[in-house]
């Protein structure tokens, strides 16, 4: 049976999606530590907001070859872009309406439509939310949070703002983020290279835009923009989740974890368990003085102990 196969008749027992969802969910929650906040010390769990942007993040995934999320277009000087529905990461909270990048060509967004209350907003000081600064801080201007591929920024606008009143555009090592008919808010080089094609943005409630922007590299950062406050980069949590490894080296790593396991609970080792798989085959095969006979590794052991062992079938 294949994962298909698998999945299809759990859903099928579960009568739903709803109630597969739901038993998914109580699974990780009882026989998993994913919805474990991790804390100042802590080996297991994730760190604030990170499960939930795990997610969105997959959710995201598989939801675009299929149907695309309902988008709102971004015009700047030079170009008019379709919806793009490829995210690298989800926002820290359900977005209300969302756009992608506007274009990969560094430009400077015109005057469209009047918004005198943005520079005063962008002055201001950050209203406190719910966003998390994971690795990240705090500036004049914005909020900030990343992992090793990716940053997100929250922008404060002015309460009852539009979608299509923002410009956002984005080149692999520069960021503009605006209202139309007014200053930019940011304006600056980016700390290092993104990919352009996966960054996007989203506004929340009228006040909060969200920026996400995918690593080109896995490095961590020591500011968003060029000349802002940095933070030391020494002292951020790299702990890094088993899915965040190619599958070569999840696979190694889930193999230690199983094996610390059996070893705690005076059981064989993946090894070992292969090993005796090997023998069983081997004690059935034709030669084998222990054919027929109840598979019993002791024997195999008792005679590895002897001076003079004999293997009359290996």
């Amino acid at each position: 049976m294949n994962d298909d196969d698998l999945y299809l008749s759990i859903a099928q027992k579960h009568g739903g999606i709803q109630p597969l969802l739901e038993s998914f969910f109580s699974f990780l929650s009882r026989r998993t530590d994913f919805f474990h906040v991790m804390q100042e010390g802590d080996k297991m769990g994730f760190p604030p907001g990170v499960a939930e942007k795990m997610v969105l993040s997959t959710f995201r995934k598989f939801q675009s070859p299929k149907q695309p999320r309902e988008t709102t277009s971004v015009t700047n000087n030079t170009a008019s872009t379709a919806a793009s529905t490829t995210p690298s990461m989800a926002a820290p909270r359900a977005p209300s309406m969302a756009a992608p990048a506007a274009t990969s060509t560094p430009t400077t967004a015109e005057p469209t439509t009047a918004a005198s209350t943005a520079t005063s907003a962008a002055a201001a000081a950050p209203t406190a939310t719910a966003f998390s600064t994971y690795n990240g801080g705090v500036t004049e201007r914005y909020r900030w949070q990343q992992t090793l591929t990716d940053v997100v920024l929250e922008i404060e606008v002015p309460a009852g703002t539009k979608a299509n009143q923002l410009v956002v555009t984005f080149s692999s090592a520069r960021l503009k983020v605006g209202l139309k008919g007014a200053p930019l808010l940011i304006d600056g080089e980016l700390d290092d290279k993104i990919r352009v094609e996966d960054c996007f943005w989203n506004l929340e409630d009228g006040r909060f835009l969200h920026v996400n922007m995918e690593k080109q590299r896995e490095t961590w950062w020591k500011s968003v923009i060029k000349g802002d406050a940095e933070i030391d980069t020494t002292k951020v949590d790299s702990t890094r989740n088993v899915q965040d490894y190619d599958p070569e080296t999840q696979g190694a790593i889930r193999k230690i974890m199983f094996d610390q396991a059996q070893k705690a609970a005076g059981l064989p080792t993946s090894d070992e368990l292969k090993n005796q798989e090997m023998l069983r085959k081997a004690w059935d095969a034709e030669g084998s003085p222990f054919k027929g006979q109840p598979f019993d590794p002791s024997i195999l052991n008792m005679q590895q102990g002897n001076d003079n062992p004999a293997a009359p079938f290996m």
